[in-house]
């Protein structure tokens, strides 16, 4: 389990046991906790019980988000050729405002254009489009590692362009690891197929669970 604080990835399990933990000294900001099991998630309901704070981000239906990790690795991935008239490149910074228009969890949040301008400057991303510069779809690696942010244009669903997009991105991730994940919110079956499809396959024990938490002093 890692948590993202102000721009750094930490470890769990030292943040939540060590005398110096955030969660008594610096909890005047909100923290973003990212892909923690099951038994953390009940960790940290007891330390809110204990001493306050706060823990949301939770579904429709009362719970928090959960999803499950798939994994591909270079021998797994399978490989869906470009067609003649489209092209596969990096996204730049002039792509930022059409990514926060097609990722549903970028809100309105200033902070979250920031994120995406970091994750195109810092880390791998695809961007399909037609020869002439129409846009067919992105995704990028996220900071916790996984891929994400998959986004197809309505027009050019059902086509196949999102296994070009997976695909070409895990390709170009695979000169850097020697695996490749996808984190998946547990009710989105058509996304866990796409995946299965382009060679992902589910990762053991691989529920976890995402959710932000805040002191009582930041809830004042």
């Amino acid at each position: 389990m890692m948590f993202y604080t102000d721009g750094h990835l930490e470890d769990a399990q030292e943040m939540i046991e060590s005398p110096k933990s955030p969660f008594n000294y610096r909890m005047e900001e909100k923290i973003l906790l990212t892909g923690f099991p099951q038994t953390c998630l009940s960790m940290l309901q007891n330390h809110t019980t204990q001493f306050g704070g706060q823990l949301w981000h939770k579904s429709d239906d009362g719970k928090f988000v959960n999803c499950v990790l798939m994994a591909a690795s270079k021998n797994m991935l399978q490989d869906f050729a470009i067609p003649t008239g489209y092209e596969v490149t990096d996204l730049t910074q002039s792509d930022v405002q059409l990514v926060m228009d097609t990722w549903k969890f970028a809100g309105k949040d200033s902070s979250m254009e920031t994120y995406v301008k970091h994750l195109i400057r810092s880390r791998p991303s695809v961007k399909l489009k037609t020869d002439s510069g129409d846009c067919i779809g992105v995704m990028l690696q996220q900071y916790y590692g996984c891929i994400g942010m998959l986004y197809v244009y309505p027009q050019y669903r059902r086509k196949g362009f999102a296994k070009i997009i997976i695909t070409s991105l895990a390709k170009t991730m695979f000169e850097i690891y020697s695996f490749v994940g996808v984190s998946i919110e547990s009710y989105n079956k058509e996304s866990m197929d796409l995946h299965t499809k382009c060679g992902f396959d589910f990762v053991e024990d691989g529920e976890v669970f995402w959710c932000y938490y805040s002191s009582p002093k930041s809830n004042k």
